[in-house]
């Protein structure tokens, strides 16, 4: 039996969740999923010298994903603070029954166990589930939701748009990334430049198709810090042409679907009925990019790196075809 540690928000989980199935798929094992981090333990027990928000188990909310594989396990409780750290080394030395993520690059993990083990990582490659692509599309299916009546939390700018309008999705990840000093200077955010060039090199990149269209471009900014983005991402800040449609839509969905749910999986399913994505470092953005299929040729713009601390790399993280634009995170 593989255990796979869950932990920080809905695309970590996505990552850790496919990590797990990749592992199962390549050594016949079975995985389970431990949630005791998301459930009752405050993240601060953990980790000291990070500030993370407690989040919710949210993978249990995919229709097709099989909520057996989700179990606490009280036991890791002990595996905390500075102490906890230590174990942790200690075990991987002595066993080889703990594994923990060594770098952010992909690395072939299931040869570093032949028994039980636990995996504590967070496993961001798109690199460890090539081979069982079309299965984890199948698990993170977002059809049911793509009813929901989410259109009532968007603000338009611009023209009416029509069925025959190109969409792009320009997600902007803030929050605590922005506002806790510490996790800020981690991760970084992207600044109105990046969206500006982004939404530029956008605009070359469809310059023909943009050009032959009889509708208007549909622009949709989704973020978890609405108010910011429209006081700094207008139109004429970020380049948007007149003529082009410019939407804003709040996470914070005032529907009853998404007063059952977790908000962010409804988000995540209108996320991926964009055409076009403009990306900032986020792993939520990643994969309603990743999952979209509404068109197949996709253009994809996101930074050159996702994290602003020095000695994280994003090349395994980052799939070949996707633009990135070299402009440092905030």
């Amino acid at each position: 039996m593989f255990y796979i540690r869950l932990k920080g928000g809905l695309g970590n989980q996505m990552f850790q969740y496919v990590f797990g199935e990749a592992l199962s798929n390549k050594t016949g094992k079975e995985v389970k999923y431990d949630t005791r981090f998301l459930e009752d333990i405050e993240s601060s027990k953990y980790n000291s010298f990070r500030s993370f928000a407690k989040r919710p188990l949210v993978l249990s909310h995919f229709p097709n994903i099989d909520k057996n594989k989700f179990i606490s396990l009280p036991t890791y409780a002990l595996h905390s603070g500075i102490l906890g750290r230590i174990y942790d080394k200690v075990l991987t030395k002595i066993n080889k029954r703990f594994v923990q993520e060594k770098h952010f690059q992909h690395d072939n993990y299931e040869t570093y166990v032949k028994d039980d083990a636990y995996f504590d990582g967070n496993w961001q490659s798109y690199k460890y589930f090539n081979q069982i692509e079309e299965r984890i599309r199948h698990d993170f299916d977002l059809s049911s939701y793509l009813n929901s009546p989410s259109n009532e939390s968007r603000t338009d700018s611009g023209n009416e748009g029509s069925e025959q309008s190109k969409k792009i999705c320009i997600h902007i990840r803030r929050g605590d990334m922005a506002n806790d000093p510490r996790t800020r200077a981690f991760h970084g955010v992207v600044s109105v430049t990046y969206v500006k060039e982004a939404v530029k090199k956008m605009y070359e990149i469809l310059a023909s198709t943009i050009s032959t269209a009889s509708s208007p471009t549909e622009w949709m900014i989704y973020s978890d810090d609405i108010p910011w983005c429209e006081e700094n991402l207008n139109r004429n800040n970020i380049g948007i042409n007149q003529k082009d449609i410019l939407s804003f839509y709040n996470p914070n969905l005032k529907t009853d679907q998404a007063k059952v749910i977790n908000p962010s999986i409804v988000q995540m399913a209108d996320m991926t009925e964009a055409d076009h994505f403009i990306l900032s470092n986020s792993t939520y953005g990643w994969w309603a990019s990743f999952l979209s299929q509404k068109n197949l040729n996709k253009t994809v713009i996101c930074p050159k790196e996702f994290y602003k601390a020095s000695g994280f790399s994003s090349i395994d993280l980052i799939p070949p075809t996707w633009v990135t634009i070299d402009i440092p995170l905030e």
